[in-house]
């Protein structure tokens, strides 16, 4: 197989976010059981971390702030039409007393209990590693330590001459 440099990689970035034992999964309701983290594609000059944060909003009414980076994963399929790189931020909430709102038809946003997380099937396959991230009493300062740093966009054009 040969790959052009001009074939389409698509970028996603979604939060990961806790409340108590459970994560924020959003239930697909045009599949059977399938979840997926509140997430979606940044738009033109927008940041992973804006975009991450944003679409939470647009898709559970929630105000998080996308701070630190937990994952970064990569999803090709079967037949290579479709390459994904998703970056998974650290959400923390603005009000931790709203609860999440269906408002997109396709998706409700539920709090899953960790424990529930073989009941689900996430898309993509994250579970394990999410478990494996929140350990039993693991408070979110410990989280942030076993996190990457976002850096943004650190592209500085160089001036052009008389500009």
């Amino acid at each position: 197989m040969t790959t052009d440099d001009a074939d389409p990689i698509a970028v996603r970035a979604s939060v990961l976010f806790f409340r108590d034992d459970s994560v924020l999964l959003c239930r697909r309701t045009d599949e059977e059981n399938v979840w997926v983290l509140p997430g979606g594609t940044p738009g033109r000059g927008e940041g992973t971390a804006a975009a991450a944060s944003r679409e939470v909003a647009e898709e559970t009414g929630l105000q998080v702030a996308a701070e630190r980076v937990v994952f970064v994963l990569e999803a090709t399929s079967w037949n290579f039409e479709q390459h994904l790189i998703e970056i998974v931020f650290l959400g923390s909430e603005r009000d931790p007393h709203a609860a999440p709102r269906q408002i997109e038809e396709r998706l409700k946003p539920v709090f899953v209990p960790l424990h529930g997380l073989e009941q689900v099937q996430l898309r993509p396959p994250i579970a394990g590693y999410i478990k494996g991230l929140v350990r039993s009493g693991t408070s979110h300062s410990e989280l942030h330590r076993h996190s990457a740093s976002y850096l943004g966009n650190v592209w500085r054009p160089i001036p052009t001459e008389g500009a």
